[in-house]
């Protein structure tokens, strides 16, 4: 986006608020990873876990087994 504004091609302003937003949708995600990834990795294999891993699903315990 910055190197869009510089060549002209958008108002420096509205770089600046789409950097932003990107910027808090990142935040949000990382923050929504750190909190889901200690369930995830603590999860035993063949169990799901209240985030929804794919541990317990018939494919993966058909593999483990």
């Amino acid at each position: 986006m910055g190197g869009l504004a510089a060549a002209g091609a958008f108002d420096d302003a509205f770089a600046w608020w789409a950097l932003l937003v990107a910027l808090i949708l990142t935040w949000v995600s990382g923050l929504d990873y750190a909190r889901l990834a200690p369930g995830v990795l603590r999860a035993k294999p063949g169990t799901q876990g209240r985030s929804g891993s794919l541990a317990g699903s018939p494919a993966v315990r058909q593999r483990l087994s």
